[in-house]
């Protein structure tokens, strides 16, 4: 029974992890492309203002 218990935990603890590992993944990702997207965005208003003078 205490060995099943155990098991149960460390099961339950791998899938936590995991979770958490692609939680964090998931947020490093649309950070990046939101930082990618932002500086694009930074990029063209830089060029717009160029092409006015």
């Amino acid at each position: 029974m205490n060995r099943l218990l155990m098991a149960t935990n460390s099961f339950w603890m791998g899938l936590l992890s995991l979770c958490i590992v692609l939680f964090l993944v998931h947020i490093l990702f649309f950070i990046k492309r939101h930082i990618l997207h932002w500086s694009k965005k930074q990029e063209g208003e830089a060029n717009e203002h160029v092409f006015k003078s």
